[in-house]
């Protein structure tokens, strides 16, 4: 039998941060590792980070003054050169890739002890 805790918890919807599209503001965000886990200690989960932010900031057109790289999480700030755009894409843009990337190596390389590690609802099975 489940407490009111665990049903309490089980219930609530997880919270998103509200994206406000300003033009000409700049924006700081910041993105976490899956679970804290350190991806970013590895040289190559890096580089597809700074490939995948160049490649946002050319097809979204906004400006990266400043960006932070630490081994579980990233800091960054942009600006959007547009007057419409839509902050949550420029997120998109820069975060899809690199899991995407992230998880091909993992298959391709047979590291299934981290896959079990993020968990199968990645894949869309979910428990």
């Amino acid at each position: 039998m489940q407490s009111q805790l665990e049903i309490f918890i089980m219930t609530q919807k997880r919270q998103h941060r509200r994206n406000y599209n300003e033009p000409g503001h700049a924006h700081e965000l910041t993105f976490t590792c899956y679970r804290g886990f350190k991806f970013l200690n590895a040289n190559r989960t890096c580089q597809w980070l700074a490939e995948a932010i160049n490649e946002a900031r050319v097809e979204l057109n906004f400006d990266l003054w400043t960006y932070v790289f630490m081994p579980e999480h990233v800091h960054l700030i942009v600006r959007p050169t547009d007057r419409d755009y839509d902050i949550a894409d420029i997120k998109k843009a820069i975060k899809a890739p690199v899991g995407s990337k992230a998880i091909e190596y993992l298959l391709a390389n047979a590291q299934w002890h981290l896959l079990c590690c993020w968990g199968w609802w990645f894949f869309g099975v979910g428990f």
